[in-house]
């Protein structure tokens, strides 16, 4: 779960026979009452004379007391010949039902949990709306009970649905026509894990990684789409498939996202996971505002598919909805998900380095300043819905850099060869979606994984209470940590911001602390800004264009503002303010920033962390220019078999250029130009059947501060024959950069009658 202050029946599930007793449920939208909805439910025959019903006290990945039979009323009990039986209200969540060898069904209202007045627990992405003829969210832990007795048998539910309406949710409908849905699940688990949200459809469908991705929104005001966010999240599924090894985990998957329209939104909003869907409660703002925190929360929410969906402890396999017998691997479940959320966007270039160390920044800062830095974190997640309930946060806090300090552990004493993905595809493989650890064997698991030093780790700071070591930690990816430091930077006059919504306009809500720059612009309150220094800014968009002001703008450099103001008679009228910038001293907390100088080992693991194409380099082979120029030979020579690809890659920068002046089968020269995957693919085949071996006859280097150009001469056998097959000329390109040397870009051509090669590069 993550909190923040008609293609729609998708997923089909590989049941077991369902020859044994069911449980029946029908839940009629068709018929509301004051935010009510009646269930019926038809129980399997009991065999006691007593049954005990419950609805839930606590649900997976909300880690907090929930008590959905608050919103249960008028819960009755009768025969087959509709005689009503005896019931017991025993507590907010259980109910006991005498003479329970006569049920044959049971009704009850379920009350809207959205639109209560009642203090509550419920977490609105894992709550009930009922609101007719628009909206029903159907949290199913809020619309259907259980007993111990029959909570593994099969789960019927019927839902009769308005006209026009169609539910999203991971299930496939059984049956389905205009008036009905009809769902078949395993047990109760998989029904919880399962919910529904049902009006008129506006859905997307994203294909890709061997998965159908549904995306489902309501919308009342229509300010976000499905289409728009289809498309947010298309990019952000492609870099998770590739962070995940080619595929994605799922074959089907459903976003459904709900969007409060209303002034006043539950400061719980946010998200919860599920094994084939998450759940979203947001504001309803335009949608461009909404999409950088949509990616964000996404990537959390689809990243629980790996953890703890499919790696978890037997807290989780055999989930006890009634007491709130929790994990101690919340670093894990909740940590690790929100650490790969934003790892994975800046690893595959969705966000800048600088982004996400200011991410990184700022988890130290909400950790340091509004939790307990000392409370071990086993402690903290045994405890968390109950003595440690307002230290939960945390979870999305410390945990997340727990898996950021884990992570880099694991690069350093691997050389950047074995990081914290690995660890989970291994853990996988291990355990998986049906197999759960015992709580108590999962350090020795891991460590029997990895290396002896990751006890020490985990024992002192995830099973112990000393605070991470984020100075020597960071250091070691060639990143700088400074808990405290004066700064002076631009300000824009110590405005405070707000936004209006119908001109989708930040504006400036609060002139009260206004310092003497912003007196001298000249703003009012209620100007909207429209530009900064020439940059547009807007909801999306504002937090870069005032982190490229305090590095761009000097003291004394004119800082012009264009604003819209409005007038008496409603309309607003277009200003430019401006000013010589003043610099404002500030104390900055918890910075963290990539440094100038490192050595090649800080160069190499830094790299391997943030860049998903790094591969980690051989000190020898990138330290000189001689060292590289040699590897690159060496490395695509030897007998018939697969070459040391993750080498080949460690030589070249990003987005390196190949290309060859070739001859082709018409006579004629042709330039072609590669990638350094497209020479990877087009000559592995050829490398599997066949040795290669390549040489340098000699070489030219020259040489100017941090660049240089090789001309190096070559000629290379293949097969068993000693006789050259080919000579010719490679042209290499380096620069030394982060403590290293990279090839940018080689060319090469071979030796012909009209161009032999030079006599200077023959020795």
């Amino acid at each position: 779960m993550k909190r923040y202050a008609s293609m729609l029946l998708m997923l089909v599930f590989v049941l077991p026979a369902l020859g044994q007793e069911k449980n029946r449920f029908e839940v009629d939208l068709t018929n509301v009452t004051d935010d009510k909805v009646q269930v019926t439910y038809y129980p399997p025959e009991q065999e006691s004379n007593e049954l005990r019903f419950y609805f839930p006290k606590i649900v997976p990945g909300t880690y907090n007391i929930s008590d959905y039979g608050d919103f249960i009323n008028e819960l009755r009990a009768f025969d087959d010949k509709g005689k009503e039986l005896p019931v017991e209200k025993v507590n907010n969540n259980e109910y006991l039902i005498k003479k329970a060898k006569k049920l044959h069904r049971m009704t009850y209202l379920v009350a809207d949990s959205y639109d209560t007045e009642m203090p509550t627990q419920v977490y609105p992405m894992a709550g009930t709306n009922i609101e007719a003829g628009e909206n029903f969210v159907i949290g199913t832990p809020g619309f259907f009970g259980y007993s111990e007795e029959n909570r593994e048998h099969p789960y019927e539910i019927t839902v009769i649905k308005p006209e026009g309406f169609y539910g999203s949710t991971a299930l496939v409908a059984r049956n389905q026509d205009s008036g009905r849905d009809v769902y078949e699940v395993a047990d109760y688990d998989m029904l919880v894990d399962s919910p529904m949200m049902y009006n008129v459809p506006d859905t997307a469908v994203v294909s890709m990684g061997g998965a159908d991705v549904l995306v489902s929104v309501y919308s009342p005001n229509g300010k976000v789409t499905a289409d728009f966010l289809a498309g947010e999240l298309s990019v952000l599924l492609e870099n998770q498939r590739k962070f995940l090894g080619g595929e994605l985990p799922v074959e089907k998957y459903a976003f459904i996202y709900y969007f409060d329209g209303g002034d006043q939104v539950n400061p719980t909003a946010g998200a919860l996971e599920h094994s084939y869907s998450s759940f979203y409660y947001l504001p309803e703002l335009p949608q461009e505002q909404l999409a950088s925190t949509l990616v964000d929360i996404a990537a959390h929410e689809f990243f629980h598919i790996v953890t703890p969906l499919t790696i978890h402890s037997e807290e989780i396999e055999n989930f006890n909805f009634n007491e709130a017998d929790l994990s101690e691997h919340l670093w894990l479940y909740e940590g690790v998900t929100e650490y790969f959320a934003n790892h994975v966007q800046v690893r595959y270039g969705m966000i800048s380095r600088e982004e996400y160390l200011e991410k990184l920044s700022s988890k130290i800062r909400n950790s340091r300043t509004r939790y307990t830095d000392d409370l071990a974190f086993t402690e903290l997640s045994r405890k968390a819905a109950g003595e440690f309930a307002g230290e939960y946060g945390n979870v999305y806090e410390k945990g997340a850099l727990i898996g950021a300090m884990l992570d880099i552990r694991l690069l350093e004493l691997s050389g950047g060869r074995y990081d914290l993905e690995d660890l989970l595809d291994e853990l996988g493989e291990k355990y998986g979606k049906n197999k759960a650890f015992r709580d108590e064997e999962l350090f020795d698991a891991i460590v029997e994984m990895t290396f002896p030093e990751i006890r020490e780790f985990f024992a002192s700071y995830v099973d112990g209470p000393n605070p991470l070591p984020f100075r020597e930690y960071f250091a070691k990816v060639g990143v700088e940590y400074v808990e405290s430091e004066k700064t002076k930077q631009v300000t824009l006059g110590r405005i405070s911001i707000g936004f209006d919504q119908e001109r989708n306009q930040l504006m400036v809500a609060d002139i009260s602390q206004m310092n003497d720059f912003g007196k001298s612009m000249g703003y009012e309150q209620g100007d909207r800004l429209v530009s900064v220094q020439g940059r547009e800014i807007g909801p999306a968009n504002a937090q870069n264009v005032i982190n490229e002001l305090h590095t761009s703008i000097q003291e004394g450099d004119m800082l012009t503002v264009i604003i819209d103001r409005p007038q008496e008679d409603g309309t607003f009228k277009r200003m430019e303010l401006s000013q010589k910038a003043v610099l404002e001293q500030s104390t900055a907390q918890y910075v963290l920033r990539q440094m100038e100088n490192v050595s090649f080992e800080q160069a190499n693991l830094r790299e391997a962390w943030m860049d998903a194409n790094a591969a980690p380099a051989k000190k020898e082979d990138v330290a000189t220019v001689d060292g590289i120029i040699t590897a690159l030979y060496d490395v695509i020579s030897g007998p018939a078999g697969e070459r040391d690809w993750t080498r080949f890659r460690s030589l070249y920068k990003e987005n390196a250029s190949m290309g060859a002046v070739a001859v082709m089968p018409d006579g004629n020269s042709r330039y072609v130009h590669m990638t350094t995957s497209d020479y990877m693919v087009n000559n592995a085949p050829f490398f599997m059947e066949n040795a290669f071996h390549e040489t340098e006859l000699g070489r030219e280097v020259w040489e100017f501060g941090k660049i240089a150009q090789i001309k190096t001469a070559y000629e290379f056998t293949v097969g068993e024959s000693e006789t050259p097959q080919q000579r010719g000329v490679n042209l290499v390109n380096l620069v030394r950069d982060n403590g290293r040397w990279w090839i940018t870009s080689i060319l090469w051509t071979t030796e012909g009658a009209d161009n032999p090669i030079p006599e200077s590069l023959k020795q």
